[in-house]
């Protein structure tokens, strides 16, 4: 599964810029993280829900870099999102603006652009702007539009056709109707929102259809890094019936690239859950399933028993 920064749109009165910016390693593991803890309240991608900027000095920085607001000297408000779905890529759209008070950086050289999550505790993605002769005048506007788009390559199948794209692989959550929610007493208000977790992972011969699944727990999953790694669950046990003969084995990825005629097909499941509270506006909730998932296939060769993994990526080598 990949992240891909498409641009950072900078207007600064009349003057436009176009850039790609570096998305962090803790972009990364958070991806994969957050899938961790089934007490989380949902299981999104990171919402870059604030962008700071900073003036004059160089910021010192690379993918592993763990930056901090105030690495940074101003703020800008995010004013809109805008999701557009699919089913093997979402892409989603932050437009900024600046309504500060900026006569203090009148004239100042804009050196960096930093993008963090709505508390402003984790930077996710940064651009430098050092070599750059960018500065605010006096009375000009300043807006930023980012567009990212996190895609996967594998063959999406939902269980309904409620159930649009792969609901992980977005920073907002999924509007959600039941005509009976299940509520209960002590928490009777319903959340018309849900969320995606990572249930279990399993196998097939065909792309559509899991035929041998496997819960996920601590004992057989690993969390490390940008990976969510799979300890012995493809055994030959699990194997036993579904693969043929001349397998080799295949790279600890997400995405192997021979796709001959002789393979199977490894599954990720992820339930879809919403939340009920004790009040409205509570921050109190428990996850109900909602009875509906949807499944990520990618064809793979193997043999014997190994272990396999999700591995959250960059667009590229360069981080753009």
């Amino acid at each position: 599964m990949k992240i891909k920064n498409d641009y950072i749109k900078i207007s600064i009165g009349k003057r436009n810029y176009e850039f790609k910016n570096m998305i962090l390693d803790t972009y990364l593991r958070y991806m994969a993280e957050i899938q961790e803890n089934f007490n989380n309240q949902y299981w999104q991608s990171p919402f870059l829900a604030k962008c700071f900027i900073k003036f004059d000095r160089k910021l010192e920085f690379d993918e592993t870099s763990i930056l901090s607001q105030y690495d940074f000297d101003l703020e800008l408000e995010m004013k809109n999102n805008y999701l557009n779905t699919s089913t093997n890529k979402n892409e989603v759209q932050y437009v900024y603006m600046l309504d500060n008070n900026i006569s203090n950086y009148i004239g100042r050289k804009i050196t960096a652009i930093g993008f963090f999550d709505e508390n402003g505790d984790v930077c996710y993605a940064c651009l430098d702007l050092y070599d750059y002769r960018m500065s605010i005048k006096s009375n000009e506007t300043v807006a930023i539009l980012r567009k990212d788009t996190l895609s996967t390559e594998a063959t999406f199948t939902p269980s309904s056709s409620k159930v649009k794209y792969p609901v992980h692989l977005s920073p907002l959550t999924m509007e959600w109707y039941e005509a009976n929610p299940k509520t209960t007493e002590d928490y009777p208000y319903y959340g018309g929102y849900v969320s995606a977790r990572l249930e279990s992972v399993g196998l097939g011969t065909n792309k559509t259809q899991m035929q041998k699944e496997v819960i996920l727990d601590n004992n057989n999953t690993e969390y490390f890094g940008n990976k969510i790694i799979f300890r012995g669950i493809f055994s030959n046990e699990n194997l036993l019936g579904l693969l043929q003969p001349s397998f080799v084995y295949p790279s600890n990825n997400l995405y192997p690239t021979d796709t001959e005629n002789s393979f199977t097909y490894v599954f990720l499941k992820y339930k879809l859950y919403y939340n009920i509270y004790d009040r409205q506006g509570s921050i109190n909730y428990q996850h109900v399933d909602s009875g509906e998932w949807y499944t990520l296939s990618i064809p793979f060769k193997a043999t014997g028993n190994f272990d396999y993994a999700i591995s959250y990526e960059r667009s590229d080598e360069n981080g753009i």
